[in-house]
């Protein structure tokens, strides 16, 4: 099996050259949503490396708490609803990967990306299940690795340390051939040797993959260490068994000296092989691991072994296709514990069992109020409640068009709540017949502006509330937010979208700073996924309800709206429409057990979850019915 090792190595020019120079843009906006939220990178075998890369990479970008894991590590975790994670695979088929991500879309993480280089993947099959992710794929011109993973590594680490550049809108220096580390030290000899490979900093993924790749290919015994755990103990096997061994520096500029110093002390006689990179940083850990991949070709020189298609043995082939098997997360509704862990913000078990208890009580009081409640309206948030990320800029998907269609249809009136303006409007035109334009009312800017859909636009400019211009003028002299954000001010609202790396949460918390100490009475400061909105004095998606409401008794005694949203926590511009027993969630639930349980199956998301609730709606003239088991399991 697989390819010469001599051969791929003589590639990783050509894979470079292509990796420096292919469009970056996909895969710069799917990485700038992992920015806010710790950060876990998965990969297998090879693609480890390219993980703990890229988990270093993201902490170094973001300043966000960052680790790398292999597939088991996330089945492990009990919770991933406070994560973003990224997931490495060359080929996107091994089961350990594809079980990953499948798992790690049902754990409903805050953000999901993962990197393929092959069309076409189970990886692939499994991401039309779950679209709210990202799935971003290349074509490298090198085809599949042999045994060990080469060009496809260094692709990996290449267009990770470009796309985060680029998600800053930095430029990063890229010598025009890949650097090789310089190589300093004594011929490696073919008898019969241990390696212990030292690093510090960014060398730890060139560590990394040394070790994997020389157990990989069973080339040598191996461990490694960086230079100061070194010093814990470890360097005791050099006492014991140095004749044996063969000590692998690998160093940045950054931490040459603490290198200088901890080889200056070992024996003698000790056989050391040193790797300096010339670059630090990322670019510092390409040129490592580049030297690494030739001292492993060396090294299997020295044996006339190739480990790039090596004789694997049957037992190996049935370990590689054994596969995982997990009872969490694999429920077709949401268990009970999944709905407290939702509600509760992953794991019920941190609060007291008093909370826990409480908590189910209002859950199963507010399930009967659904299934008693006979609606005459309903009001959905609009961006990734209706409208998926990929979506925002073009129309509404066909599916979420025919099931607003069907509400339309049964006389039910329809609103539409979003922090945008006439974009909204265009889009649900072109998604409704226009007969129901005048059935179907929309609130524009969070509120500030409620129109039937068969009005004109809403107003893009005019004179703002006195304590909204007055905030306005604080936010657009602030010389902070002036570099980091897009400031857009309208009648209703000022909404600030965040460029660069910049953790969205970080610049909220600016904004909530200057709103108490320096803001107006009556403003509010709400938050997207995407952007922040300071709302005028009275501006809320509540309009949108009430107009509902005046349109509704219009022609009914009752006037029941259930309104369903994606932001219902603390800050999220769902909040006040979710407010309610009559609301559901479609990602972040209130913490309020009486508001808003988030009732989607697992993995199930944003629109996703919205046609789940619109299916379990039973329409009869002019009103409908939750279903309420079309959802949930029995509550226990």
């Amino acid at each position: 099996m697989g390819r010469a090792y001599s051969v791929e190595l003589e590639e990783l020019a050509q894979t470079y050259e292509w990796a420096t120079q292919c469009p970056i843009q996909e895969l710069a906006e799917a990485i700038h949503d992992l920015r806010d939220h710790p950060f876990l990178a998965i990969g297998s075998g090879g693609s480890l490396t390219a993980a703990a890369y890229w988990a270093m990479v993201q902490e170094q970008w973001t300043g966000m708490p960052a680790k790398h894991g292999t597939p088991l590590d996330l089945l492990a975790l009990p919770s991933l609803s406070n994560y973003s994670i990224g997931l490495a695979s060359a080929r996107g088929s091994n089961p350990d990967i594809v079980k990953a991500f499948e798992s790690a879309s049902r754990g409903e993480p805050r953000g999901l990306v993962a990197i393929t280089f092959a069309e076409g993947s189970k990886l692939a099959n499994q991401w039309k299940k779950y679209p709210w992710a990202r799935l971003v794929n290349f074509r490298p011109p090198i085809g599949k690795d042999g045994f060990l993973a080469t060009n496809s590594l260094l692709s990996f680490m290449v267009l990770i340390h470009r796309a985060y550049a680029a998600a800053a809108g930095r430029e990063v220096f890229l010598p025009s051939r890949l650097p090789k580390p310089q190589r300093i030290g004594p011929p490696l000899v073919p008898s019969p040797t241990t390696y212990s490979i030292l690093y510090a900093g960014w060398a730890a993924a060139a560590a990394m993959d040394l070790e994997s790749k020389l157990v990989e290919g069973g080339l040598a015994d191996v461990h490694y260490a960086d230079l100061r755990n070194f010093a814990h103990g470890r360097h005791h096997w050099l006492a014991r068994r140095g004749e044996t061994t063969t000590v692998v520096a690998l160093v940045t500029p950054e931490w040459s000296e603490l290198a200088d110093k901890t080889l200056a002390v070992l024996p003698p006689n000790t056989r050391t092989v040193r790797l300096e990179s010339s670059n630090d940083g990322p670019l510092g850990a390409i040129e490592l691991v580049n030297g690494g991949l030739s001292l492993i070709g060396e090294i299997a020189s020295l044996q006339a072994f190739d480990p790039g298609r090596p004789r694997v043995p049957q037992f190996g082939r049935r370990l590689y296709r054994m596969s995982v098997s997990s009872t969490s997360r694999h429920h077709a509704k949401p268990s009970t514990d999944l709905l407290l862990r939702r509600k509760l913000g992953g794991l019920p078990a941190r609060w007291p069992a008093s909370t826990v208890a409480t908590s189910k009580e209002a859950l199963v009081r507010y399930l009967d109020t659904l299934r008693t409640t006979e609606f005459q309206g309903v009001v959905f948030d609009y961006d990734e409640t209706l409208c998926p990320k990929a979506n925002r800029f073009s129309c509404l998907p066909p599916d979420i068009s025919t099931a607003l269609t069907r509400i339309v249809d049964h006389g039910i009136t329809l609103g539409i709540a979003s922090g945008r303006g006439r974009s909204v409007r265009q889009a649900m035109r072109e998604s409704l017949e226009q007969e129901a334009w005048e059935r179907v009312i929309v609130g524009y800017y969070n509120g500030g502006c409620v129109l039937r859909l068969s009005e004109g636009d809403p107003p893009r400019h005019g004179d703002m509330d006195p304590s909204l211009a007055s905030f306005n003028a604080t936010l657009e002299g602030h010389s902070h937010l002036k570099d980091v954000c897009e400031i857009e001010s309208r009648p209703y609202q000022i909404t600030l979208t965040p460029r660069g790396n910049v953790p969205l949460v970080w610049i909220l918390d600016l904004i909530l700073e200057l709103a108490a100490v320096d803001g107006p009475p009556g403003i509010a400061v709400t938050r997207s996924s995407h952007s922040i909105d300071v709302l005028g004095p009275g501006v809320s998606k509540l309009s949108v309800v009430n107009a509902c409401i005046a349109q509704i008794t219009e022609r009914e005694e009752k006037s029941n709206v259930l309104r369903v949203g994606d932001s219902g926590r603390w800050s999220g511009n769902d909040l006040h429409l979710l407010s309610t027993p009559l609301s559901l969630s479609v990602a972040d639930s209130p913490m309020n057990p009486s508001w808003a349980w988030n009732l989607a199956a697992p993995g199930r998301t944003g629109p996703q979850a919205a046609l789940d609730y619109i299916n379990a709606m039973e329409f009869g003239s002019g009103t409908f019915t939750l279903e309420i088991g079309r959802l949930v399991e029995a509550v226990s």
